[in-house]
Protein backbone atom coordinates (compact mmCIF):
# COMPACT_ATOMS: atom_id res chain seq x y z
CA UNK A 1 0.00 0.00 0.00
CA UNK A 2 1.46 3.34 -1.07
CA UNK A 3 1.86 5.95 1.62
CA UNK A 4 1.92 9.67 0.99
CA UNK A 5 5.71 9.59 1.38
CA UNK A 6 6.08 6.88 -1.27
CA UNK A 7 3.77 8.77 -3.61
CA UNK A 8 5.72 12.01 -3.14
CA UNK A 9 9.02 10.21 -3.85
CA UNK A 10 7.55 8.62 -6.99
CA UNK A 11 6.28 11.95 -8.33
CA UNK A 12 9.61 13.62 -7.55
CA UNK A 13 11.53 10.87 -9.33
CA UNK A 14 9.32 11.14 -12.44
CA UNK A 15 9.79 14.91 -12.52
CA UNK A 16 13.56 14.63 -12.24
CA UNK A 17 13.94 11.77 -14.73
CA UNK A 18 11.93 13.77 -17.28
CA UNK A 19 14.74 16.30 -17.33
CA UNK A 20 17.03 14.28 -19.53
CA UNK A 21 20.43 15.39 -20.77
CA UNK A 22 21.31 12.26 -22.72
CA UNK A 23 20.66 13.85 -26.09
CA UNK A 24 22.65 17.00 -25.37
CA UNK A 25 25.31 17.38 -28.05
CA UNK A 26 27.89 20.02 -28.78
CA UNK A 27 28.52 21.33 -32.27
CA UNK A 28 31.76 23.21 -31.69
CA UNK A 29 32.10 24.83 -35.11
CA UNK A 30 28.67 26.44 -34.86
CA UNK A 31 28.88 27.14 -31.12
CA UNK A 32 25.36 25.74 -30.90
CA UNK A 33 23.82 23.19 -28.58
CA UNK A 34 20.97 20.73 -29.00
CA UNK A 35 18.91 19.69 -25.99
CA UNK A 36 16.38 16.83 -26.23
CA UNK A 37 16.31 17.13 -30.01
CA UNK A 38 15.36 20.81 -30.14
CA UNK A 39 17.74 23.52 -31.29
CA UNK A 40 18.48 26.11 -28.63
CA UNK A 41 21.15 28.72 -28.04
CA UNK A 42 23.97 28.00 -25.63
CA UNK A 43 22.68 30.72 -23.27
CA UNK A 44 19.26 29.09 -23.14
CA UNK A 45 20.67 25.65 -22.37
CA UNK A 46 23.12 27.07 -19.85
CA UNK A 47 20.23 28.80 -18.10
CA UNK A 48 18.31 25.53 -17.81
CA UNK A 49 21.39 23.73 -16.52
CA UNK A 50 21.97 26.44 -13.89
CA UNK A 51 18.34 26.26 -12.72
CA UNK A 52 18.53 22.49 -12.45
CA UNK A 53 21.76 22.58 -10.45
CA UNK A 54 20.28 25.04 -7.96
CA UNK A 55 17.64 22.44 -7.12
CA UNK A 56 19.94 19.41 -7.39
CA UNK A 57 23.50 20.45 -6.40
CA UNK A 58 24.53 16.81 -5.85
CA UNK A 59 24.22 16.23 -9.61
CA UNK A 60 26.81 18.86 -10.55
CA UNK A 61 29.41 16.36 -11.81
CA UNK A 62 26.80 14.41 -13.77
CA UNK A 63 25.47 17.49 -15.55
CA UNK A 64 28.91 18.95 -16.17
CA UNK A 65 29.92 15.87 -18.15
CA UNK A 66 26.57 15.06 -19.79
CA UNK A 67 26.03 18.65 -20.91
CA UNK A 68 29.24 18.79 -22.90
CA UNK A 69 30.06 15.24 -23.88
CA UNK A 70 27.28 12.67 -23.88
CA UNK A 71 25.81 11.67 -27.22
CA UNK A 72 22.99 9.16 -27.16
CA UNK A 73 23.81 7.60 -23.79
CA UNK A 74 20.94 6.77 -21.43
CA UNK A 75 20.50 9.20 -18.56
CA UNK A 76 21.61 8.13 -15.09
CA UNK A 77 19.24 8.23 -12.19
CA UNK A 78 19.94 11.19 -9.90
CA UNK A 79 22.06 9.97 -7.01
CA UNK A 80 23.91 7.26 -8.94
CA UNK A 81 27.62 7.22 -8.35
CA UNK A 82 29.71 8.82 -11.13
CA UNK A 83 30.51 6.48 -13.99
CA UNK A 84 34.15 5.45 -14.47
CA UNK A 85 34.03 6.83 -18.00
CA UNK A 86 31.33 9.41 -18.74
CA UNK A 87 32.64 10.41 -22.15
CA UNK A 88 32.51 7.86 -24.93
CA UNK A 89 36.19 7.44 -25.88
CA UNK A 90 37.33 8.28 -29.38
CA UNK A 91 38.67 5.78 -31.92
CA UNK A 92 42.11 4.21 -31.54
CA UNK A 93 44.51 4.11 -34.51
CA UNK A 94 46.59 1.09 -35.50
CA UNK A 95 49.19 2.09 -38.09
CA UNK A 96 52.87 1.84 -38.98
CA UNK A 97 54.34 5.34 -39.29
CA UNK A 98 56.76 7.93 -37.96
CA UNK A 99 54.69 10.66 -36.34
CA UNK A 100 56.40 13.98 -35.58
CA UNK A 101 55.12 17.07 -33.76
CA UNK A 102 56.44 20.62 -34.17
CA UNK A 103 55.06 22.68 -31.27
CA UNK A 104 55.35 26.44 -30.94
CA UNK A 105 56.89 27.36 -27.58
CA UNK A 106 57.51 31.09 -28.04
CA UNK A 107 56.62 33.54 -25.26
CA UNK A 108 53.59 34.64 -27.27
CA UNK A 109 51.83 31.41 -26.29
CA UNK A 110 51.88 32.47 -22.63
CA UNK A 111 51.25 36.09 -23.60
CA UNK A 112 47.89 35.17 -25.14
CA UNK A 113 46.74 33.41 -21.97
CA UNK A 114 48.06 31.87 -18.78
CA UNK A 115 48.42 28.10 -19.04
CA UNK A 116 48.09 28.04 -22.83
CA UNK A 117 51.33 26.14 -23.40
CA UNK A 118 50.22 23.42 -20.98
CA UNK A 119 46.94 23.16 -22.91
CA UNK A 120 48.92 22.54 -26.11
CA UNK A 121 51.04 19.88 -24.38
CA UNK A 122 47.86 18.27 -23.00
CA UNK A 123 46.44 18.19 -26.52
CA UNK A 124 49.59 16.52 -27.87
CA UNK A 125 49.48 14.02 -25.02
CA UNK A 126 45.86 12.96 -25.59
CA UNK A 127 46.59 12.72 -29.32
CA UNK A 128 49.63 10.49 -28.77
CA UNK A 129 47.56 8.21 -26.56
CA UNK A 130 45.30 7.46 -29.52
CA UNK A 131 48.06 5.64 -31.46
CA UNK A 132 49.67 2.24 -31.02
CA UNK A 133 53.10 3.47 -29.91
CA UNK A 134 56.06 1.11 -30.26
CA UNK A 135 59.27 0.77 -32.28
CA UNK A 136 57.52 -1.54 -34.75
CA UNK A 137 54.29 0.43 -35.19
CA UNK A 138 53.93 4.17 -34.58
CA UNK A 139 57.07 6.02 -33.48
CA UNK A 140 56.74 9.56 -32.10
CA UNK A 141 59.13 12.52 -32.07
CA UNK A 142 58.60 16.07 -30.76
CA UNK A 143 60.32 19.37 -31.53
CA UNK A 144 59.49 22.70 -29.86
CA UNK A 145 60.39 26.05 -31.35
CA UNK A 146 60.37 29.81 -31.01
CA UNK A 147 63.35 31.74 -32.30
CA UNK A 148 65.41 28.59 -31.83
CA UNK A 149 64.43 24.91 -32.06
CA UNK A 150 64.73 22.28 -29.32
CA UNK A 151 64.49 18.52 -29.70
CA UNK A 152 62.31 17.02 -26.94
CA UNK A 153 62.67 13.41 -28.16
CA UNK A 154 63.13 11.68 -31.51
CA UNK A 155 62.17 8.37 -33.10
CA UNK A 156 65.16 6.64 -31.57
CA UNK A 157 63.98 7.44 -28.03
CA UNK A 158 62.28 4.75 -25.96
CA UNK A 159 58.87 4.37 -27.56
CA UNK A 160 56.65 3.89 -24.53
CA UNK A 161 53.72 6.21 -23.89
CA UNK A 162 54.60 6.75 -20.24
CA UNK A 163 58.20 7.67 -21.12
CA UNK A 164 57.16 9.98 -23.97
CA UNK A 165 54.54 11.74 -21.85
CA UNK A 166 57.04 12.39 -19.04
CA UNK A 167 59.50 13.89 -21.52
CA UNK A 168 56.75 15.96 -23.14
CA UNK A 169 55.67 17.47 -19.83
CA UNK A 170 59.21 18.77 -19.25
CA UNK A 171 59.05 20.99 -22.34
CA UNK A 172 59.05 24.73 -21.64
CA UNK A 173 58.48 28.02 -23.44
CA UNK A 174 61.18 30.41 -24.66
CA UNK A 175 61.76 34.02 -23.61
CA UNK A 176 61.14 35.75 -26.96
CA UNK A 177 57.75 36.16 -28.65
CA UNK A 178 59.02 35.66 -32.21
CA UNK A 179 58.57 32.28 -33.89
CA UNK A 180 60.47 30.88 -36.87
CA UNK A 181 58.17 28.14 -38.10
CA UNK A 182 60.08 27.70 -41.37
CA UNK A 183 63.33 27.11 -39.51
CA UNK A 184 61.52 24.68 -37.18
CA UNK A 185 60.33 22.70 -40.21
CA UNK A 186 63.91 22.43 -41.47
CA UNK A 187 65.12 21.29 -38.04
CA UNK A 188 62.28 18.75 -37.79
CA UNK A 189 63.44 17.39 -41.15
CA UNK A 190 66.97 17.12 -39.76
CA UNK A 191 66.17 15.83 -36.26
CA UNK A 192 63.29 13.51 -37.11
CA UNK A 193 63.17 12.53 -40.77
CA UNK A 194 66.79 13.04 -41.91
CA UNK A 195 67.56 15.44 -44.74
CA UNK A 196 68.60 12.56 -47.04
CA UNK A 197 65.22 10.86 -46.60
CA UNK A 198 66.93 7.70 -45.37
CA UNK A 199 64.85 7.18 -42.24
CA UNK A 200 62.64 4.08 -42.70
CA UNK A 201 61.83 4.65 -46.35
CA UNK A 202 59.04 2.08 -46.41
CA UNK A 203 57.19 3.63 -43.44
CA UNK A 204 54.75 6.55 -43.92
CA UNK A 205 55.82 9.81 -42.30
CA UNK A 206 53.55 12.46 -40.75
CA UNK A 207 54.37 15.84 -39.23
CA UNK A 208 51.83 17.85 -37.20
CA UNK A 209 52.70 21.55 -36.80
CA UNK A 210 50.96 23.35 -33.92
CA UNK A 211 51.22 27.14 -33.87
CA UNK A 212 49.40 30.06 -32.27
CA UNK A 213 50.88 32.91 -34.30
CA UNK A 214 52.34 34.14 -37.57
CA UNK A 215 55.81 32.93 -38.51
CA UNK A 216 58.49 35.59 -38.92
CA UNK A 217 60.23 33.58 -41.64
CA UNK A 218 59.11 31.83 -44.81
CA UNK A 219 57.31 28.50 -44.35
CA UNK A 220 56.58 27.60 -47.98
CA UNK A 221 60.05 26.49 -49.08
CA UNK A 222 60.93 24.44 -45.96
CA UNK A 223 57.51 22.80 -46.08
CA UNK A 224 58.01 21.96 -49.77
CA UNK A 225 61.37 20.33 -49.05
CA UNK A 226 60.06 18.19 -46.21
CA UNK A 227 57.04 17.12 -48.27
CA UNK A 228 59.41 16.09 -51.09
CA UNK A 229 60.73 13.42 -48.70
CA UNK A 230 57.23 11.93 -48.52
CA UNK A 231 56.23 13.56 -45.23
CA UNK A 232 52.54 14.39 -44.95
CA UNK A 233 52.21 17.71 -43.09
CA UNK A 234 49.24 18.75 -40.94
CA UNK A 235 48.71 22.27 -39.59
CA UNK A 236 46.91 23.05 -36.32
CA UNK A 237 46.16 26.72 -35.65
CA UNK A 238 45.47 27.54 -32.02
CA UNK A 239 43.85 30.72 -30.70
CA UNK A 240 43.16 33.76 -32.86
CA UNK A 241 46.55 35.09 -33.97
CA UNK A 242 47.80 32.44 -36.42
CA UNK A 243 47.91 32.92 -40.18
CA UNK A 244 45.53 30.62 -42.04
CA UNK A 245 47.48 31.30 -45.27
CA UNK A 246 50.70 30.04 -43.67
CA UNK A 247 48.91 26.98 -42.30
CA UNK A 248 47.57 26.11 -45.74
CA UNK A 249 50.94 26.82 -47.40
CA UNK A 250 52.81 24.37 -45.16
CA UNK A 251 50.11 21.66 -45.02
CA UNK A 252 49.68 18.83 -47.49
CA UNK A 253 46.79 18.71 -49.94
CA UNK A 254 43.84 18.69 -49.65
CA UNK A 255 43.88 21.31 -46.88
CA UNK A 256 40.31 20.38 -45.94
CA UNK A 257 41.78 17.20 -44.44
CA UNK A 258 45.07 18.55 -43.08
CA UNK A 259 44.30 21.95 -41.52
CA UNK A 260 42.60 22.16 -38.12
CA UNK A 261 41.87 25.20 -35.96
CA UNK A 262 40.50 25.74 -32.49
CA UNK A 263 40.78 27.90 -29.33
CA UNK A 264 43.15 26.84 -26.56
CA UNK A 265 40.42 25.60 -24.24
CA UNK A 266 38.64 23.53 -26.92
CA UNK A 267 41.51 21.67 -28.56
CA UNK A 268 40.22 18.32 -27.29
CA UNK A 269 37.26 18.63 -29.66
CA UNK A 270 39.45 18.42 -32.79
CA UNK A 271 41.53 15.49 -31.50
CA UNK A 272 39.39 12.67 -32.90
CA UNK A 273 39.06 14.27 -36.36
CA UNK A 274 42.82 14.79 -36.48
CA UNK A 275 43.55 11.20 -35.42
CA UNK A 276 41.09 9.89 -38.00
CA UNK A 277 42.61 11.95 -40.83
CA UNK A 278 46.18 10.95 -39.91
CA UNK A 279 45.28 7.29 -39.49
CA UNK A 280 43.45 6.92 -42.78
CA UNK A 281 46.07 9.04 -44.55
CA UNK A 282 48.80 6.45 -43.83
CA UNK A 283 46.63 3.41 -44.54
CA UNK A 284 45.94 2.55 -40.89
CA UNK A 285 42.65 1.47 -39.40
CA UNK A 286 40.58 2.72 -36.49
CA UNK A 287 39.26 0.51 -33.75
CA UNK A 288 36.05 1.90 -32.36
CA UNK A 289 35.62 1.53 -28.59
CA UNK A 290 32.66 -0.24 -27.05
CA UNK A 291 29.71 1.84 -25.85
CA UNK A 292 29.52 1.89 -22.05
CA UNK A 293 26.14 2.53 -20.51
CA UNK A 294 25.95 4.81 -17.52
CA UNK A 295 23.22 3.47 -15.22
CA UNK A 296 22.88 2.58 -11.56
CA UNK A 297 23.52 -1.05 -10.71
CA UNK A 298 20.38 -2.97 -9.97
CA UNK A 299 19.40 -2.68 -6.36
CA UNK A 300 21.66 0.27 -5.56
CA UNK A 301 19.96 2.71 -3.22
CA UNK A 302 19.87 6.42 -3.79
CA UNK A 303 22.03 8.16 -1.17
CA UNK A 304 20.16 10.18 1.39
CA UNK A 305 19.89 13.92 0.77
Amino acid sequence: MLTYLHLAILLLFRAISGYSFEKAKTYEKRNHYFLNGSSQSSDSVQGEVTQYLKKHPRDSRLIKHNYFFLDGQPARLPGCLPCPLLRKPGPFCYAHMDLGFVIEASASVKKHGKGNFKKILDFVEITIRKFSISRRKTRVGVVTYGVKTDLVFDFESEQKKSVLVRALRKASTQKLTSSNTGYALSMADYYLFNKKCNSRKEIPKVLIVITDGRSTDDVTQPAYKIKQCGVRVYGVGVGYHFSIKQLEAMSSRPVSETVFIGPFNKLQYIRDDLVKSVCYGVGGFLKKPGHKQCLCNKGRKKPSE
